[in-house]
């Protein structure tokens, strides 16, 4: 565990700083002054016998007086202590503070990588451009889900008066990485009433041609018509763009008619065709699958 940073002016100074778990700092009014509009302030109307109680740690109070005296500035070693650093140099106005942050924080350094998500967002709010954009740069897959439910609503709460954008085109990130997986494992090849153990002739009663059904039909009874292959990249292909409800007519036997650069072999098509009501059952039951794996992503909706 990292130790907490601890900085103590040198003796002589004129004024008491307090944090808020009582540790004192005996500061002096000229530097601070100097280096603060905020804390001149607070000393035009102040004895030298007042204590100034902060309402920082004293942690933050060390950070702050370190980088306001002329001594080495200190190392930031945790994303928590750079935070600190940032509040406390916007609350009190010292511009020396993000000055020198800014430029002591390296591409390269590990606290940039430890949580650029974190960092991100407090440079926006606490107004440090530079380490905005290293920030952002270093955001990588290992820092951030993007392509799941719940790696999503974790980034939209680090940015919650975001979150409903975040939502909205996550769930478009999520649902382009989800089709080809849902898709497939929606469209399960048509099956025959019974395992295939009669004759070749079964193929008559099913969405397949002869030879068709004779190189496809396997011992559970599933069998793959030639259409199956095109008709289910073109239904990956709508959907990354239309909801289901848009894409109504692939689910109908109308697809065959509409859409031949995809049919494959027209004697299965035509076999097809006198059987639709088979068609669409079987059609409809995959929308049915799809839709319902697609559900996982109201939750984004709703952000």
């Amino acid at each position: 565990m990292t130790s907490r940073f601890a900085f103590q002016p040198p003796v002589g100074g004129d004024v008491v700083l307090k944090s808020f778990e009582g540790t004192i700092f005996n500061a002096h009014s000229v530097i601070l002054g100097l280096a603060s509009t905020v804390f001149a302030g607070m000393f035009s109307g102040a004895s030298a016998a007042d204590t100034i109680e902060l309402a920082e740690d004293a942690e933050t109070i060390s950070l702050m007086l370190a980088f306001i005296y002329p001594v080495t500035p200190p190392a930031i070693t945790t994303v928590d202590q750079l935070e600190k650093v940032m509040i406390c140099s916007q609350k009190y106005d010292i511009a020396k503070m993000i000055d020198l942050v800014e430029k002591s924080i390296l591409p390269e350094s590990e606290l940039i990588d430890s949580d650029p998500i974190r960092l991100f967002r407090a440079s926006i709010k606490h107004g440090f451009p530079t380490l905005r954009v290293l920030a952002a740069q270093a955001v990588s897959p290992k820092h951030c889900d993007v392509l799941t439910p719940s790696g999503i609503i974790k980034i939209a709460r680090c940015f919650p008066e975001a979150s409903s954008a975040i939502g909205l085109i996550g769930a478009q990130m999520v649902r382009s990485h989800m089709l080809p997986r849902v898709v497939s494992l929606a469209v399960q090849h048509p099956r025959s009433n019974q395992a295939h153990r009669s004759s070749s002739d079964n193929y008559i009663l099913y969405m397949a041609c002869r030879s068709c059904w004779d190189k496809s039909c396997r011992p559970d009874g599933r069998y793959t018509p030639d259409w199956v292959w095109g008709w289910t990249t073109t239904i990956e292909r709508r959907l990354a763009n239309d909801l289901t409800h848009k894409c109504e007519d692939l689910f109908s036997i109308i697809c065959f008619t509409d859409s031949p650069r995809w049919m494959g072999c027209s004697d299965c098509v035509s076999q097809t065709l006198t059987k639709r009501s088979m068609f669409e059952e079987w059609a409809q039951g995959v929308k049915k699958k799809i839709e319902k794996e697609l559900k996982v992503l109201d939750v984004l909706y709703k952000l």
